[in-house]
């Protein structure tokens, strides 16, 4: 993170959130870039059909993780071309977003 150690964790996540409901390819670059760090991570826990696969299977939980900003900026162009872009859904922040040390938590939705 940058400047997300000087803003809450709800803030932070309001303003997360936000960048992938952003139709402009430019703005979200920006904003991604004002939000992370080069090496900033995205982590997600991976739907439970998933892990009970790779459990089944004989793994250990799967992560679902990038980092960067290229990496963040190309999933977050995909899910909003795949669903937010059309109207049909839009993404929203959940409340009560905590900081964890140097990670913030938070769950979102998308509706």
């Amino acid at each position: 993170m940058t400047h997300a150690t000087s803003m809450s964790a709800q803030e932070f996540a309001e303003r997360y959130v936000g960048v992938w409901n952003e139709a402009s390819p430019e703005v979200r670059r920006t904003l991604i870039r004002e939000l992370w760090s080069e090496q900033g991570e995205h982590v997600l826990q991976p739907p439970i059909e998933m892990r009970e696969i790779a459990r089944r299977i004989g793994f250990a939980e799967p992560k679902l993780e990038l980092r960067g900003h290229l990496a963040l900026e190309a999933r977050v162009k995909r899910a909003y071309e795949d669903f937010v872009a059309g109207g049909k859904y839009v993404f929203r922040p959940a409340p009560h977003a905590e900081r964890l040390r140097d990670h913030i938590k938070f769950n979102w939705e998308m509706v």
